[in-house]
């Protein structure tokens, strides 16, 4: 019997070959990234030496103001702890938890670890959030800073008390306060902090809201022993003023741009304005006490109590034109009073002292879920999770097992 014959499998005869091109090729990549570094090292060492008298920490902070951060990001942790005299302003900004209070501003990240740190103290904080820049201002007091989830920006001080501000998404903002001759002094800055356009007003103007190259202004006189309301936009850079409304007995409590529509809120009731600033919806208030108001750019929520304890509550949501979406009320034991709110496309939340509330706002289902007493705000995720916020400390709700549900009617009336 002939014996079998073994054949090895071995390297292709061409594989030396190969070897040493892919040697050389890597060879060549190596003295590559060497040439570039010199050269970036050289070009760093000119510009510097060139350019000395122009390079400055602002200059790098500005740089730090391009840097995207990633919008989708979460607070995962079950827990944060922060001071409770640090509690003054909580808001999320760029997936991160921003508080403000006694000892300045802090960034907690997604895991609840301090990831940036500002000294500036105010007595009465107050946040505009946009997705890349953030604004903090003192309320009465004289100063603001502006700062991403990176370094702080810019910061100043005005001379006389700041009484509202807003921010656009490329970042820029107004600043609403007085000077000697005006009631009322709206300075409007580029994203640079470069001051583009100034508007005085000799009324008391009450909120600012600053979109698309347009400021709306809600303000308030006295005409004829009466009080006088007047909303208003103008055109950034320009002299072009738009009168929306005037309005006698009112009081304005705020006015906000909803995409390219407008909603303005008084103490009597809510009004929708379309992109022309055409009236396209009104809902009178009534006996009921307004609570809170939060505006989307589809829809806004609207929390009315019933008395002055605030157990018996109305909920009804309109679209950015005013058409009327829906609603219910929550009362005696199934209801109580309010603590805080929070809305997104999409979903919105209502705490009261024990409970949550989550409302799906295109199914109308609802879903609640026991809290702990005691809290001070909610926040609302991209995911539409929930961070409960107490004095010193903030907690994630889960809803993925809630102790109720019901169906919202769009005629207001509940059926579970």
């Amino acid at each position: 019997m002939a014996k079998e014959e073994k054949k090895e499998v071995g390297i292709l005869t061409d594989a030396p070959g190969t070897s040493r091109y892919y040697e050389s090729l890597g060879l060549a990549f190596r003295y590559a990234r060497f040439i570039v570094l010199f050269i970036l090292v050289a070009f760093l060492i000119i510009n510097l030496s060139v350019f000395r008298d122009d390079i400055s920490v602002r200059n790098f902070q500005y740089v730090l103001k391009y840097i995207t951060t990633d919008e989708d990001s979460l607070i995962t942790t079950k827990k944060i702890h922060y001071p409770t005299s640090d509690s003054k302003a909580l808001e999320l900004f760029g997936g991160d938890l921003v508080s403000a209070g006694n000892g300045g501003i802090t960034l907690y990240d997604t895991n609840g670890s301090t990831v940036l740190e500002l000294s500036d103290v105010y007595s009465d904080p107050v946040f505009e959030i946009t997705p890349k820049y953030a604004l903090c201002y003192d309320l009465g007091g004289n100063s603001y800073v502006i700062f991403s989830t990176f370094s702080k920006l810019f910061s100043d001080k005005t001379e006389f008390p700041i009484s509202d501000a807003s921010m656009e998404k490329n970042g820029d903002y107004a600043i609403l306060t007085k000077s000697r001759e005006y009631r009322s002094v709206i300075n409007i800055y580029d994203s640079d902090s470069t001051l583009v356009s100034r508007i005085s007003k000799d009324k008391y103007v009450f909120a600012i809201a600053l979109s698309n190259g347009k400021l709306a202004t809600a303000s308030l006189s006295a005409n004829d022993s009466r009080y006088f309301t007047s909303l208003t936009v103008t055109k950034v850079g320009t002299d072009s003023e738009t009168v929306v409304a005037e309005i006698f007995d009112e009081y304005p409590i705020a006015v906000e741009f909803s995409g390219d529509k407008l909603i303005f809120v008084t103490d009597s009731a809510i009004r929708f304005y379309d992109g022309e600033f055409n009236p396209t919806g009104e809902y009178r208030f009534g006996s009921n006490i307004l609570g809170s108001v939060d505006i989307t750019d589809e829809y806004v929520m609207l929390t009315l109590g019933k008395n002055i304890i605030g157990s018996d509550n109305t909920v009804k949501f309109y679209s950015n034109t005013g058409t009327y979406m829906f609603g219910f009320d929550r009362s005696g034991s199934d209801g109580g009073k309010i603590v805080s709110t929070a809305a997104s496309v999409g979903t919105a939340v209502i705490a009261f002292d024990d409970k949550l509330i989550e409302i799906d706002t295109e199914t109308r289902d609802a879903k609640l879920c026991r809290i702990d007493s005691g809290a001070d705000k909610i926040l609302l995720q991209a995911d539409s999770s929930v961070l409960v916020c107490y004095r010193n400390h903030a907690v994630l709700c889960d809803f993925s097992q809630p102790y109720d549900s019901f169906h919202i009617g769009a005629d207001s009336d509940r059926t579970d």
